[in-house]
């Protein structure tokens, strides 16, 4: 069960957690170390997950099946207000599960909080069934501030020479 953290102001997020300028530059270059690392497979298109979804597994209560149902709803979520809505049966094909295997992963997923399942609505003259995450987003915002914490209580403190 995840423990219910409350959540911080901006102004009361210690310093420490706060993103350095180090942290900043370092996503500008992302995207040229990603091209580094992958090349050209990200042509065929990459999604951006926050690493706590990983690190905080557990601690979320997420089992590998509903992490890669996730992923794959979130790999259909390219803008902020166009919600994912990829059919139970594509993500089943995708993992070689039957489609009802996924439909009550999805309904523990919605029952977890983790997400909603719109009703049907047309879009682009077709019926689709959104998937809404706030619920995950949350959740990720409560656990990365714990793991923020922890990973920064546990760097080594800078080392201080005196020139005198």
């Amino acid at each position: 069960m995840l423990a219910k953290i409350e959540p911080l102001a901006a102004a009361e997020i210690p310093l420490a957690v706060q993103p350095t300028f180090r942290e900043e530059n370092e996503q500008d270059a992302a995207g040229k170390i990603a091209r580094m690392k992958w090349g050209n497979s990200l042509n065929s298109g990459f999604q951006i997950i926050p690493d706590v979804l990983f690190r905080c597994q557990k601690i979320l209560g997420l089992e590998v099946i509903d992490l890669v149902i996730l992923l794959n709803i979130t790999t259909h979520w390219w803008e902020y207000d166009d919600l994912p809505h990829p059919r139970p049966s594509v993500i089943a094909r995708r993992m070689n599960l039957s489609t009802r295997t996924v439909e009550r992963r999805l309904a523990h997923l919605q029952q977890s909080g983790f997400l909603r399942r719109l009703e049907a609505r047309r879009k682009n003259g077709r019926m689709v069934r959104p998937y809404d995450l706030s619920g995950l987003v949350e959740k990720l915002k409560e656990v990365s501030m714990m793991n923020l914490i922890q990973r920064r209580a546990l760097r080594p403190s800078p080392t201080v020479i005196d020139a005198d």
